[in-house]
C-alpha cells in the first residue's frame, strides 16, 4: 500500500474507533466532525482501492436497510429533521463498504 492509502486507512480506522466514545447529545459538533472525517477519509480509500465486490447475501440486508430508511423518510411527520439526520446512516453505509473492500490483513 502506498503512503496515501495507508494514511487514509488509519484515519478511517481511528474515526471508527472513536465513534462509540463521543456522545452525539453531549457533543453534536464533534459528532458531525467525526462523521465528516470518516466520509472524507473512507471515500477516497474506496476510490483508490478499486476492487470488484462480488454480490452475496449480505447485500440483500443492505438493500432492506436502505429501503427501511427510505420508507421512514417518506412517512416521517417532520421531513426536514429526518433529512438532517440522514448523515448518520450514510456513515454506516460507508463503513459497510469500507469493510467489504479491505483485504484479509486489513480486516
Amino acid at each position: 500500500m502506498s503512503f496515501i492509502t495507508k494514511s487514509l486507512f488509519y484515519v478511517t480506522l481511528s474515526s471508527i474507533f472513536f465513534r462509540p466514545f463521543i456522545s452525539n447529545l453531549a457533543f453534536p459538533k464533534i459528532d458531525y466532525l467525526l462523521w465528516l472525517v470518516l466520509v472524507l477519509s473512507a471515500t477516497p480509500f474506496l476510490i483508490i482501492n478499486k476492487k470488484r465486490i462480488e454480490p452475496n447475501g449480505i447485500d440483500s440486508f443492505l438493500f432492506l436497510f436502505l429501503a427501511s430508511v427510505g420508507i421512514s423518510l417518506y412517512t416521517s411527520i417532520n421531513v426536514f429533521n429526518s433529512y438532517g439526520h440522514l448523515y448518520i446512516y450514510s456513515g454506516y453505509i460507508v463503513i459497510f463498504y469500507f469493510i467489504r473492500i479491505c483485504d484479509v490483513y486489513q480486516k
